[in-house]
């Protein structure tokens, strides 16, 4: 926890500084070879220390989420491409949920990470109190974007009253918000 709360203070002061020195941290560690060879800290095989990328690419989108952005788009590898746009979603959700929509709503609607990605921000949306989730969900536009966020909301309501979300009673979540997008 503090390396990466580390990291996402470091991205904040210098972002690119910090996307540079993991890099190479990562790249002596595959030179190095062995157990750490690929995943180093936080990632999984093949991942090269994801977490750590993906902490400073959070702090660095909060105050630079154009030069983060671009850093991502330059990377080829997809998987990792995705992962690190979690951090960057991360981040603008720190400066508001309209900002880390209006960047989802700009993914191409064929990715399936748009949804996932609305997800986290229907999540931190819900530390707010269902209704103001269930609020903010309705007021979403865009069919898929919508579409990501209900489940989750549908899930937390679920677990607050599950009773009420099997009866079908007037106040279930399908009663104040359709399910369908």
């Amino acid at each position: 926890d503090e390396m990466r709360m580390l990291l996402n203070k470091w991205g904040r002061v210098d972002g690119e500084g910090v996307i540079k020195e993991l890099a190479a941290l990562q790249e002596a560690r595959e030179a190095e070879g062995g157990d750490n060879a690929r995943g180093g800290r936080g990632g999984a095989s093949g991942e090269g220390g994801a977490t750590d990328f993906m902490s400073a690419i959070s702090g660095w989108a909060t105050v630079d989420s154009d030069a983060a952005a671009e850093y991502i788009n330059g990377i080829e590898d997809g998987r990792r491409s995705e992962i690190y746009t979690a951090g960057l979603v991360q981040g603008l959700m720190v400066n508001s949920a309209d900002e880390a929509m209006k960047f989802i709503s700009e993914i191409p609607e064929n990715n399936e990470m748009r949804s996932r990605y609305t997800s986290m921000v229907a999540s931190d949306m819900l530390v707010q109190g269902l209704d103001s989730a269930r609020s903010w969900a309705e007021n979403l536009t865009d069919p898929d974007l919508k579409g990501g966020a209900l489940p989750t909301i549908a899930s937390e309501y679920a677990s607050q009253d599950i009773d009420a979300a099997v009866s079908g009673s007037p106040s279930t979540l399908a009663r104040t918000m359709p399910l369908a997008p």
